[in-house]
């Protein structure tokens, strides 16, 4: 999980949770009539731990090597944890904001499931220590690192990480909810079913915003696709085919303004004219889908199609698509 991708690390830690959690109802949530069995609780801890620590430090080892053998390691990961790059007082407010948004749930793509499903899980916990179960202190500890899992890469990083890193939310949620019922002695069957619907109405608030999400794409499609048409019949007035020899090049990028029921978030929704500005060419590629076989520049041939637009006004104005020096110059910003 540490070389593929590291925000596996804590859904890792939440899953090796869940799993003793699981084997500790099995084995000690018993009856005061029946002894539950010596299943080494500690062991257990151990095993999961080896293969954790065991796993970090054969990533360390491969990782300098691959870092050595290519001349270092890439701006983009190194960049991601801000401890040392940024002062401390400031990682410090960016951690207690990510935790905020988690908790509070005030943003499009976080609810109030995690904090009111850890709220219950914590008092469920805490009630059930007068039946003095074996171990219990260890299970209560495990609880709290489950129950903590989502917020290790905040730390880790020391700046709130995109919303797609965050595997292990959506995961302690949907265990922490099953888990939860199944502590809850059969007799309080309202409570149980509280906590069912619950969960029911939390399915149907991620399938609202997720559904969104997709529409959100596809709104953002087929804004693309009537903007690219639009260049491509701007091209089409200066006398070209699709087969001339000029590359084509496009300059800066272009916000598209989506309708209010699309969710735009986390680089959902974002134009790829808008992507151009800093993935040149990506609207040339989106182009060539639509059958628009425009010629690729050179990486010269961009740097020249930038100075050659400082005087064009900006698209969709008159103008700012030219041919200027052997090159199809479209001025987005």
């Amino acid at each position: 999980c540490f070389s593929v991708y590291q925000s596996f690390v804590p859904l890792y830690i939440s899953a090796a949770s869940a799993t003793f959690l699981l084997i500790y109802r099995r084995y000690y949530f018993l009856p005061k009539e029946q002894k539950p069995q010596n299943i080494g609780l500690f062991r257990i801890c151990l095993k999961i731990l080896a293969v954790f620590v065991g796993a970090f430090i054969l990533y360390t080892i491969i990782n300098k090597i691959t870092a050595a053998h290519y001349g270092g390691m890439n701006a983009y990961i190194s960049g991601q944890i801000m401890w040392g790059h940024l002062p401390v007082s400031q990682c410090i407010h960016h951690v207690l904001a990510g935790i905020y948004h988690i908790l509070s749930g005030q943003t499009a793509l976080y609810n109030l499931a995690f904090p009111l499903m850890a709220l219950i899980l914590i008092i469920v916990s805490l009630i059930k220590i007068r039946h003095f179960y074996k171990g219990y202190a260890l299970y209560l500890l495990i609880t709290a690192i489950f129950i903590l899992s989502p917020f290790f890469m905040i730390v880790l990083m020391g700046a709130e990480p995109a919303m797609r890193t965050q595997f292990s939310l959506p995961f302690v949620v949907a265990f922490g909810a099953d888990f939860l019922i199944s502590l809850i002695p059969p007799v309080y069957k309202k409570v149980r079913a509280i906590i069912a619907l619950f969960c029911v109405l939390i399915t149907f608030d991620q399938a609202s915003v997720t559904s969104r999400l997709f529409y959100t794409e596809y709104a953002r499609y087929q804004k693309d696709v009537a903007y690219c048409t639009q260049i491509a019949n701007s091209i089409d007035k200066l006398e070209l085919t699709t087969t001339s020899s000029l590359p084509v090049v496009f300059v800066g990028g272009h916000h598209i303004q989506l309708n209010q029921d699309t969710l735009p978030v986390e680089g959902v929704g974002t134009s790829t004219l808008e992507i151009e500005s800093f993935s040149p060419s990506r609207t040339l590629l989106f182009m060539k889908t639509l059958g628009y076989n425009y010629i690729f520049p050179t990486s010269a041939q961009y740097e020249k199609g930038h100075q050659l637009s400082t005087d064009m006004p900006i698209w969709p104005a008159e103008g700012s698509v030219q041919i200027k020096d052997n090159l199809v110059v479209i001025r987005l910003s």
